[in-house]
C-alpha cells in the first residue's frame, strides 16, 4: 500500500485576510460518493484520522503535533468552517468534491483565493479554469510555485503596481490586474522554490537562489533562514558561484543529504552544471553563519567546493556547518583563506569526500581541507574526511592541509582516508592540532614539514591503520610545548628530527618503530624538556615514554633518552619470533639524579625464539639474550649515575 501526500491541500490554511484560519476541518471521501475515508499523518500509513483540524497557525494538526496530510486511494477532499459543518458535509470551501455540496464558492471572503501555481496568479486563472480580477487588500494563496504541489507553494497580499521591485518572489507582477502580489511568507519561512528554483538537476537555478538571499536580507534577513526543500529528491543545479556575505545568513535542507558513495548527481544536493574549474561556494567575510543538511556536488567539473574568505574588515567566524556533504570537485573541497581571529568554526556529522584532481601538487590541488588562516578555531566532529578512489587513497592525497596562520585545529570521532591525513606546512607558530577519538586509514597520519614555534600537538585515542609510512613526521618544535600521544594505536613509524624544549608524552601507546634524530644539533637530548642550543638545564623531566612498540628493530632507537626518561618511563616492544632487537645505550650527557627507575617490556609474538642484544650501559648479572616463543619479558633498571642496573625480571608471561 502506498501512502502520498495531498499536496493540492492548503497547509497552512488562510482567510481572506491573510490569517491562519483556525479550526477549519478537512476530510476525504470515496469519488462519487460523500462515503468519508481516513486520512493518515505520514508516508507510513500511521494514525488514520476521520480529519484533520487546523491549529491556530492554520496548518493540520494531530494531538498538537503538525502534520502533512497522506492519502492511499483516488479521493476528493472539502474544507469545512468547523466540525459541525463537517458533520453534515456542507463545506464553506470548494474542493475537488466531485458529488459532494459544495456549499460556498470559492470566492467566499471566509478564504484566501487559491491559485494552483504563480502563473495561474499572474494571469488569474482559478483552478477550475474560469479567470478572476484581483484587487488591492486580497489574500491570495499558491499551491506551489511552477506546478501544484512543487514545494513553492505561498500566501500573497494583493498591492498597488510599484509597491515593490518584481523579483519573483518578495513582489510579483500580476499581468491580470495590473497590481503586484506581496509574498506573506507564513511563519517567517522562506525556501528557493518560492523564487523559482525547480531542483531538477537540469535548470539553472543559480539566479533564483540569489534573489531568495537578497529578499532575505531585505527583509531583516541577517538573522534568517533559507530553506532548500528535498522532499522530492530535489537536485539544485547551479552553472554560476553562489555567494553568501551576510551575517547570520543561515541555509537549511528540509531534507537529509546522505553520507552517500557512488558516481554521478545524487538526489538532495545542489549540483554544479556550470564551466570546468569553477567555485560552488563564496563564505565572504563569514560571520555567525550556518549551512545544514545541504549537499554540495561539484560534478567532477568544478575545481573548488565552499570557500570562505576575508576580503575587508569586520569580524568573522563563528560558523556552523551540521550535515553538509561536499563531493565531487577536482581541487579543494573546502577552504578556509585569510581569515584573522576569526572565532569558532564547527563542522559536526559532515561528510568531505575527494575522488578526483590533479595531484601533482599535494598542498594546492590535492587537499580535501585547505587552511590559509591565523587565530581561527576550527572544530571538526563526527566527520568523515576522505580523498580516496575505489576505495584507495589517492597518491599525494591529503586530508587536511594547513598552509599558514596559526590555527587551532579539532578534530574528534572522525573518520580520515587519505595518502595523507594531516599536513602541517608554512604554519609559523601557535598552531594547536588535538585530534581525539580517530579512525584513519592512509600510508600517513601527521606530517609537520619545518620547524614551528609553540606549536602544541595533542592526539589521544588516535588509530592510525596504514601500514608502510609515517603515523607521526615531525620536522621541528621548540619552546616546549609539549607532543602528546597517548593511547594511540599507529601501525606506522614515528619519526621525529630537529626537536628542541619540549615533553613528548606517550601513555598507553603503540607504534611500530620510534626514530629520534637530533643531527639537527641545536640540542643534546630529544627527549628532555628545558635545554636550548646545547646548553644545560635544571628543568625538571616532563617526558613519559610508554607505548608499544609493533616491529622496532631496537627497543630504543636513539642514543640520547639518557637525561630525558621520567622516572617509572615504561617501553614496550612487540615482534615475531625469529626476528632481533638491541636496547640501545642511552647516553649520559649531564647528571642524572641516581635512583631513576625505567621498565622494559619484551613481547614476543610468534612461535620462534626473540633474539636480544645489550649495549654496554645495562649491567646485570646474566641479562638474557632471548625472549621465549609467545611470551613476555619484563624488566626494571634503575640509574646509578653512569649505568643502568637491573633491579628486577620477570620472564614467560603468557
Amino acid at each position: 500500500m502506498s501512502f502520498t501526500p495531498m499536496t493540492d491541500v492548503p497547509n497552512p490554511l488562510f482567510d481572506s485576510n491573510g490569517d491562519p484560519f483556525s479550526g477549519a476541518v478537512l476530510k476525504a471521501y470515496l469519488p462519487g460518493t460523500t462515503t468519508a475515508i481516513s486520512i493518515y499523518t505520514d508516508a507510513a500509513g500511521s494514525s488514520p484520522q476521520a480529519t484533520l483540524t487546523a491549529n491556530a497557525q492554520g496548518a493540520w494538526e494531530v494531538t498538537g503535533s503538525e502534520v502533512v496530510p497522506y492519502i492511499d486511494q483516488d479521493h476528493k477532499w472539502g474544507i469545512f468552517a468547523n466540525a459541525s459543518d463537517a458533520a453534515s458535509n456542507t463545506p464553506f470551501y470548494m474542493g475537488p468534491f466531485d458529488n459532494v455540496t459544495a456549499g460556498v464558492p470559492l470566492t467566499s471572503p471566509n478564504l484566501a483565493i487559491l491559485f494552483d501555481n504563480v502563473a495561474d496568479m499572474i494571469s488569474g486563472t482559478l483552478p477550475d479554469g474560469s479567470t478572476i480580477v484581483l484587487a488591492v487588500g486580497q489574500t491570495v494563496q499558491t499551491l506551489g510555485y511552477t506546478t501544484k504541489g512543487d514545494g513553492g507553494d505561498n500566501t500573497y497580499e494583493i498591492v498597488a503596481a510599484a509597491t515593490g521591485t518584481d523579483d519573483g518572489g518578495s513582489f510579483i507582477d500580476l499581468a491580470g490586474s495590473g497590481l503586484q502580489a506581496k509574498g506573506l511568507f507564513p511563519k517567517g519561512i522562506r525556501n528557493v522554490k518560492q523564487w523559482g528554483a525547480v531542483g531538477d538537476g537540469v535548470t539553472d537555478d543559480s539566479g533564483a537562489i540569489a534573489l531568495a538571499q537578497a529578499a532575505l536580507s531585505q527583509s531583516g534577513g541577517s538573522v534568517g533562514e533559507l530553506l532548500f526543500p528535498f522532499a522530492n529528491g530535489e537536485i539544485y543545479a547551479i552553472a554560476s558561484t553562489l555567494v553568501m556575505d551576510t551575517t547570520r545568513e543561515c541555509w537549511r535542507g528540509l531534507g537529509n543529504p546522505d553520507k552517500r558513495t557512488g558516481a554521478g548527481a545524487e538526489a538532495n544536493c545542489i549540483l554544479w552544471t556550470g564551466a570546468a574549474a569553477g567555485r560552488m561556494l563564496t563564505i565572504t567575510n563569514p560571520l555567525d553563519n550556518n549551512i545544514s543538511n545541504i549537499g554540495f556536488n561539484g560534478n567532477d567539473v568544478a575545481d573548488q567546493g565552499v570557500f570562505q574568505e576575508q576580503t575587508g574588515g569586520g569580524g568573522q567566524g563563528g560558523c556552523t556547518f551540521n550535515n553538509v556533504v561536499v563531493e565531487k570537485c577536482n581541487k579543494n573541497l573546502w577552504t578556509l583563506s585569510g581569515l584573522v581571529d576569526g572565532g569558532r568554526n564547527i563542522w559536526q556529522d559532515c561528510t568531505m569526500r575527494k575522488t578526483n584532481g590533479d595531484l601533482g601538487v599535494e598542498q594546492d590541488n590535492a587537499c580535501v581541507l585547505y587552511l590559509d588562516s591565523s587565530n581561527v578555531i576550527d572544530q571538526w566532529l563526527n566527520c568523515e574526511v576522505i580523498h580516496a578512489s575505489s576505495g584507495t587513497a589517492e597518491v599525494n592525497s591529503v586530508a587536511f592541509y594547513c598552509a599558514a596562520g596559526s590555527p587551532d585545529i579539532y578534530i574528534k570521532g572522525s573518520f580520515l582516508k587519505a595518502e595523507t591525513a594531516l599536513i602541517q606546512g608554512g604554519v609559523t607558530g601557535g598552531a594547536y592540532f588535538n585530534c581525539d577519538d580517530l579512525y584513519v586509514e592512509g600510508l600517513n597520519f601527521f606530517r609537520s614539514t619545518a620547524q614551528q614555534v609553540n606549536q602544541k600537538v595533542d592526539f589521544t585515542g588516535v588509530r592510525h591503520v596504514g601500514t608502510g609510512g609515517n603515523s607521526i613526521e615531525m620536522a621541528g618544535l621548540s619552546n616546549g610545548q609539549p607532543l602528546n600521544l597517548s593511547d594511540c594505536d599507529f601501525r606506522g613509524d614515528i619519526v621525529i628530527t630537529g626537536r628542541d624544549d619540549f615533553p613528548i608524552i606517550m601513555v598507553g601507546t603503540k607504534y611500530n618503530s620510534l626514530t629520534l634524530d637530533n643531527t639537527a644539533g641545536n640540542y643534546t637530548n630529544l627527549l628532555q624538556l628545558g635545554r636550548t642550543s646545547g646548553s644545560a638545564s635544571t628543568s625538571s623531566a616532563m617526558v613519559n615514554v610508554q607505548g608499544v612498540c609493533t616491529a622496532m628493530a631496537n627497543v630504543i632507537t636513539t642514543a640520547s633518552l639518557n637525561t630525558g626518561l621520567q622516572n617509572g618511563s615504561v617501553f614496550r616492544s612487540e615482534r615475531t619470533g625469529g626476528a632481533a632487537v638491541t636496547v640501545k645505550n642511552p647516553t649520559a650527557v649531564e647528571a642524572l639524579d641516581e635512583g631513576r627507575v625505567i621498565e622494559l617490556w619484551m613481547t614476543n609474538t610468534g612461535g620462534s625464539p626473540l633474539v636480544v642484544t645489550w649495549e654496554s650501559a645495562y649491567k646485570g648479572a646474566s641479562l638474557p639474550t632471548g625472549v621465549a616463543a609467545n611470551s613476555t619479558t619484563i624488566m626494571q633498571f634503575r640509574y646509578n649515575g653512569t649505568s643502568w642496573f637491573e633491579i628486577s625480571r620477570v620472564e614467560g608471561i603468557v
